[in-house]
C-alpha cells in the first residue's frame, strides 16, 4: 500500500497515531494549524479559556443577583472566584512542568556550530511546540538550495537579483542530484513547487502567484498541500528521541465533566469555580508529550546558536539570496525566528494562502476496486505499514 497516496486519509491517521490533535493558533495576525505537544500557554488557548470563563461567571452570578446584600456584587464575586481558580491552574501548570520536564545541563552561552543533525523544519517543530509554517517551508527551500538539490538561476543580470522572490527573471530548478536520501517532506516540497510548472523548473514569480492566487490547481489548494507537508514533517521527526509520551490520567475525563457544571445556573459559584479550574487544567496542564533531558538540552543549544547569530553575525541584515554565501547559518536563522531581511522576504513570498481553507471539501479518493481495498485496511494493518515507512525516514538521520 502506498500510504502517501490518499493525503486526507494519511493526515488524519498520522495525528491519531501520535495521539495529537490539530489546533489553530494566531501568530502575526495569521491563523495557522499546529499540534500541541507540551501544551504551552499561548495566546490562542488563553483567549478561548477567558471567553468560556466569562460565560461561566455570567451564569454563576445570575443565580445570586436577587439575594439581598450580595446580589449587587454578584459579578465581582464571580470574577474573584474565577481569579482564584486561574491562580490554582497556574500553580498546577508550574508544578507539572517542574515535575515532568528536566532541567537543562547545558552550560554554554553560545553555540557556533549546529547542535544536531536536525533539518530546519524539524528544528522549527522542536522550538515552537509542534508548529510547521511558512518559515518551515522557506528554510527547507533554502536548505535544498544550499545542499544543491535545487538551484537558483539568474537571467538578464537583473539589478533586482538580490530580491530572489517574486521575480520573473529568477528560475528555481531541480538539479541532477539524486533525491533518494531526502526526507519525504523534502521530496514533496520539490514536487509541490515545481509541479506548478513543468516539474523541472519554475520562475519565482510564477511560484509566488501560484501560492498566493492558487490559479493552477482546482483540486488541491496550497493549504491542502501545506497540511500534507506538515504531516510528513511530523512523520520523519524523531519524536521519541527528544520527548516522553504522557499516559493520559483517567482523572482528565472527570475534568471534562466538571467543565459542563459551569453551564448549570443552580450551582452558582461552585459551578463557576469547578468549570474554570477544570477547563484550565485541560488546556494548560494536559500535555501529550514532554521534553526528556536530551530534548531540553538540544532546545537550549539552539537558543544559544540563536544568541550567537544575533550577537556576532549581523544575520538579520542578510537577504535570502545570500544563502549561497552564508549556507546553513542563514537557513537556520529563519527557523530560529531571527527577524532578518531574508525571513521577511520569505514570509511575504509564501503569503497566507497556505493557511486558508481547502479548495474542495469532497473526498479526493478514486473509486477503483484497488483503492477501496486500500482504504478499508484495518487500523492495525495501516499502523504496521506506516511504522515501516517511518522507520525508513528516521534511518535517514543515521546517514547524515
Amino acid at each position: 500500500m502506498n500510504i502517501y497516496r490518499y493525503k486526507e486519509f494519511f493526515i488524519n491517521r498520522i495525528y491519531n497515531y501520535f495521539g495529537l490533535a490539530i489546533a489553530t493558533t494566531h501568530i502575526n495576525n495569521t491563523t495557522k494549524q499546529r499540534v500541541y505537544l507540551i501544551g504551552k500557554l499561548d495566546k490562542t488557548r488563553l483567549v478561548i479559556y477567558l471567553l468560556f470563563c466569562f460565560f461561566f461567571i455570567l451564569i454563576g452570578s445570575a443565580y445570586v443577583t436577587n439575594i439581598p446584600y450580595i446580589g449587587k456584587y454578584s459579578f465581582i464575586i464571580g470574577i474573584l472566584v474565577f481569579l482564584i481558580s486561574f491562580i490554582l491552574v497556574l500553580v498546577k501548570v508550574c508544578k507539572l512542568h517542574k515535575k515532568l520536564i528536566p532541567e537543562s545541563t547545558n552550560i554554554n552561552i553560545y553555540e557556533r556550530e549546529l547542535p544536531s543533525k536536525l533539518r530546519p523544519a524539524h528544528v522549527r517543530f522542536l522550538m515552537t511546540d509542534g508548529l510547521v509554517d511558512e518559515l518551515s517551508l522557506a528554510a527547507t527551500l533554502l536548505d535544498l538550495v544550499d545542499r544543491d538539490y535545487l538551484k537558483l538561476e539568474y537571467h538578464n543580470d537583473t539589478k533586482e537579483k538580490l530580491n530572489i522572490f517574486k521575480n520573473k527573471d529568477i528560475i528555481i530548478y531541480r538539479t541532477n542530484k539524486p533525491i533518494d536520501n531526502l526526507f519525504e517532506y523534502e521530496k514533496y516540497l520539490i514536487e509541490w513547487f515545481l509541479g506548478y510548472n513543468d516539474g523541472i523548473s519554475i520562475t519565482s514569480e510564477k511560484l509566488h502567484k501560484s501560492l498566493i492566487l492558487d490559479t493552477t490547481d482546482d483540486i488541491e489548494s496550497p493549504s491542502d498541500k501545506m497540511n500534507f507537508f506538515s504531516a510528513l514533517v511530523l512523520m520523519s521527526f524523531p519524536l521519541e528521541k527528544y520527548y516522553n509520551k504522557i499516559k493520559r490520567d483517567k482523572i482528565m475525563k472527570n475534568y471534562a465533566i466538571f467543565v459542563l457544571l459551569g453551564f448549570a445556573p443552580h450551582l452558582s459559584y461552585v459551578g463557576t469555580f469547578l468549570a474554570s479550574y477544570s477547563l484550565g487544567i485541560l488546556l494548560f496542564a494536559n500535555p501529550s508529550y514532554t521534553f526528556n533531558s536530551e530534548g531540553v538540552n538540544l532546545q537550549s543549544s539552539y537558543k544559544n546558536l540563536k544568541k550567537y547569530l544575533k550577537d556576532f553575525s549581523q544575520i538579520e541584515n542578510k537577504n535570502a539570496q545570500m544563502v549561497e554565501l552564508w549556507n546553513y547559518y542563514l537557513t537556520y536563522s529563519i527557523v530560529l525566528e531571527i527577524n532578518s531581511v531574508a525571513s521577511n522576504e520569505l514570509k511575504d513570498f509564501f503569503g497566507t494562502g497556505i493557511f486558508k481553507g481547502s479548495h474542495n471539501t469532497k473526498k479526493r479518493y478514486s473509486s477503483t476496486k484497488e483503492d477501496a481495498i486500500e482504504l478499508q485496511l484495518s487500523l492495525e494493518e495501516w499502523i504496521k505499514i506506516f511504522e515501516e515507512e517511518r522507520q525508513k525516514e528516521l534511518n535517514k538521520y543515521n546517514t547524515l
